[in-house]
């Protein structure tokens, strides 16, 4: 399967692997009982539809919701589930440049449960993104595109333009 329907076929694999960790914590923390909170959901689905496109963020957004459902289910003191995360930052790193957003999260777990386990844990998430090919210079690549000043970039790709800007859609 290759070309235009493998691609489409990758993408609906992808959506489904960003959702189902969500149903998984809407469902523990029992929050399909209440209206407000399913209006909550269809209305991010709305929103999150525009993230649907062909196109690398989207891996970008399984991993961070990837991130979220192994911080979530790891939330007691001794869980395995959490070891998962330097290698999902190995491989996060080598494909796309959101990885900061993953480690800020981390960063929030360790704060809110500070052990030396989690800060452990916390220092390999870091170091996981070292392991690319640049090194470090790849580990601060998303923070030197995200400051430098290229007008170009910034008022051409879609990404980065202000969501309701003119000629964007």
């Amino acid at each position: 399967v290759g070309g235009l329907y493998g691609l489409v076929i990758f993408k609906i694999v992808l959506a489904a692997a960003g959702f189902w960790p969500t149903w998984k914590i809407m469902v523990r923390q029992n929050l399909w009982t209440s209206m407000p909170h399913f209006l909550l959901v269809i209305c991010a689905l709305i929103a999150f539809s525009l993230r649907f496109y062909e196109r690398t963020s989207l891996l970008g957004d399984v991993l961070v919701v990837c991130t979220l459902f192994i911080l979530t289910e790891g939330s007691e003191q001794k869980s395995r589930w959490l070891w998962i995360l330097p290698p999902l930052f190995v491989f996060w790193v080598n494909v796309h440049g959101s990885f900061p957003v993953g480690l800020a999260m981390v960063v929030i777990a360790v704060f809110l449960q500070p052990t030396r386990d989690r800060l452990g844990l916390g220092l390999l998430c870091f170091v996981a993104t070292l392991v690319n090919p640049q090194g470090w210079l790849g580990a601060i690549y998303p923070f030197n595109f995200l400051f430098q000043h290229n007008a170009y970039i910034k008022n051409n790709i879609q990404e980065f333009l202000p969501t309701f800007a003119q000629g964007a859609w």
